[in-house]
């Protein structure tokens, strides 16, 4: 399975290179599907997997599109102060993800979109020890998959600086 996985996030790069306008929409379209019945005319080039997938999930013309590689996700986080895994510390998103392999051979999902409008309003805290967790990339507990996207984009790069 993951050497379908790496497979495909090979085959995007390899789309978009082909093509004269960079585009991820069209790579991530070829990519996903063989029968895929999609006009692109009135879609938007787009340079970055961020744009793209912004635009998959809230343009209606790709619904499609965005069925096959939506997840629905329940998120919960290590408290980066105590350590423990309260409720309060849990995310539920329905969006598209990145999926990673982590260091226990576990597929990790991380959003392609952060909604920045959403974690800006909300004021999170830890209900054990009080810790505010505003602004702090958290250590991933688990995460349950209620609905799974029939294609996953995978990250096969890791960048050591």
């Amino acid at each position: 399975m993951i050497n379908d996985l790496i497979v495909l996030g090979i085959r995007i790069f390899e789309r978009v290179h082909d093509q004269i306008e960079l585009n991820f929409i069209y790579a991530i379209t070829q990519c996903s599907t063989d029968t895929f019945p999609i006009l692109l005319d009135n879609i938007p080039s787009c340079s970055t997997l961020q744009e793209a997938c912004s635009i998959i999930e809230t343009n209606h013309a790709l619904d499609e599109l965005s069925n096959i590689l939506v997840a629905k996700i329940k998120t919960y986080f290590y408290c980066s102060s105590c350590n423990d895994t309260p409720d309060s510390l849990r995310t539920s998103t329905n969006q598209i993800f990145i999926f990673k392999l982590s260091s226990n051979n576990q597929l990790i999902a991380y959003p392609v979109v952060n909604d920045v409008d959403k974690t800006n309003d909300v004021e999170t805290h830890c209900t054990c020890c009080n810790h505010k967790t505003k602004n702090i990339e958290m250590q991933v507990h688990k995460q349950i998959f209620f609905k799974c996207p029939s294609r996953l984009i995978v990250s096969i790069l890791s960048f050591h600086c």
